[in-house]
This record gives structure tokens, C-alpha cells and sequence, in this order.
């Protein structure tokens, strides 16, 4: 069971089935605005407990939880190898080389999930993970979403070249203006860790690179903020 928190997440896990059980501080529970959600939850089958606010936090250790808990069946996704043998089916992949921080690893996905990225691939290593907090970040998104692990960002880049994938990386100080790119599918693109931007390997794998053009003296973005720009302009493409 993966633990989501937050009444976001929670939600979502419930509309795509996945959501096993709830906890929930008594502090929550008993705010009206809160009956018809519990009322949907017994008429699904879903278990609630509720607990005192003190008992709560001793049971949930994370924060920012909002006084309420899920736990989460895992859901059924697509493995790596059906994505290579199916480019067609995963037309728009996303690739994190070793983002470090779980607020912009959530909110890339919750970013990617809505603007229709068929798959977000992240390292085992030097890398944040998926966690409760990834989880509320994302507002759900992990719900829908194909989110795969792997050992080697750079292999990993090799095999989805091998499968017809345009490798699109990302480069603050040149590349093709995102605005004047016109994109081939299927692609995968990559997006550089928060502070070092692509890796060597990487960036020596790349097709091509894609900038943002900025108008401010500010000279960069942040790389959720940058996720989003990115997405958008390429998902405009997608048929």
C-alpha cells in the first residue's frame, strides 16, 4: 500500500478506484463540508478511521497532511518494455535526470498528467523517490499517471532512441526556441537536475535541445515551472 496525504490526493486516489482505506483526524471528520465525502467513501466500501488530532499525529509522521490519510492500492501501469514495444500507444514521454526535490518532482507530475505525457521515467539513484510528499505535490496525478523507475537514466535513453523516440533535452543558454519547435512523435524529453541541468551522458545523447526564451533579468526558471512551459508548447503537437 502506498500512503498519500492530503484531501486532494486522497480524492483523486478515490475516483481512480485505488483508495483501500482512510485515516482521518476527528478535527477533519466532523466539518460538515466533510459528510458527502464521507458518505461516498462507506458507499464504495472504503474504510475510515477516525482518530483523535493527538493519536493522528502519532500514527502519520509526514506533514503537511491536513488531517487526513489514504492508503493506496498499487495500480496496474506500463511496464518500461511495453512502452519500447509500443511507442505508438506512448507517444509523449517525460525523463528526470536526477531531480532532487519531491515539491518539484510532484508537481512535474501533476503537470505532465494533465497536459497528457503518456509516461515520466525517474532514476533509482541520486534522485528524489515517489513519497507521501511527491504524492501531495502531485494532487492526485500519481493516480493516472505511469511513473517507472529505472537503473540508468543514460540506458534508458539508449533504448527508447533503439524504440523510434526523438530525444529532446533542455538548455537554458541555447537550443531551438521552444516556440519555433516543431516536434516529432514519439519523443521523450528530458529535464536536467535543479542545479547541474543535464548530466554528460545525457546531453551527449540528446537529438536536440529546446530553450525558453526569457524577456526579465531573471536568467532561469524553476524546473517545474519549466516542465510546464515545455509540455504545453510540445502537447499542442500531440494528435
Amino acid at each position: 500500500m502506498q500512503l498519500v496525504k492530503g484531501k486532494h490526493a486522497v480524492r483523486e486516489a478515490f475516483l481512480a478506484g485505488l483508495l483501500d482505506r482512510v485515516v482521518m483526524s476527528t478535527q477533519v471528520a466532523n466539518r460538515s463540508e466533510m459528510t458527502a465525502f464521507l458518505n461516498e467513501l462507506r458507499g464504495q466500501g472504503v474504510k475510515i478511521q477516525k482518530v483523535t488530532p493527538h493519536r493522528f499525529n502519532q500514527m502519520v509522521t509526514e506533514s503537511n497532511h491536513q488531517g487526513v490519510v489514504g492508503y493506496v492500492r498499487e495500480k496496474h501501469q506500463a511496464t518500461f518494455d511495453q512502452i519500447l514495444e509500443a511507442p505508438q500507444n506512448y507517444p509523449f514521454v517525460v525523463i528526470l535526470d536526477h531531480i532532487e526535490d519531491p515539491y518539484n518532482f510532484g508537481g512535474i507530475l501533476r503537470t505532465c498528467e494533465a497536459l497528457g505525457v503518456s509516461c515520466v521515467v525517474y532514476p533509482k539513484d541520486r534522485s528524489t523517490q515517489l513519497s507521501p510528499g511527491v504524492a501531495k505535490a502531485a494532487s492526485g496525478a500519481m493516480s493516472y499517471l505511469n511513473v517507472l523507475r529505472v537503473v540508468n537514466v543514460a540506458q534508458s535513453i539508449r533504448s527508447l532512441k533503439r524504440a523510434g523516440y526523438w530525444i529532446v533535452g533542455t538548455d537554458l543558454s541555447g537550443g531551438t526556441d521552444i516556440l519555433d519547435y516543431e516536434p516529432q512523435f514519439p519523443l521523450a524529453l528530458v529535464l536536467g537536475n535543479e542545479s547541474k541541468g543535464q548530466s554528460r551522458l545525457v546531453s551527449e545523447l540528446v537529438d536536440l535541445n529546446v530553450s525558453i526564451p526569457l524577456k526579465g533579468r531573471v536568467s532561469s526558471l524553476n524546473v517545474s515551472v519549466a516542465t510546464g512551459i515545455l509540455v504545453h508548447c510540445i502537447s499542442q503537437h500531440l494528435s
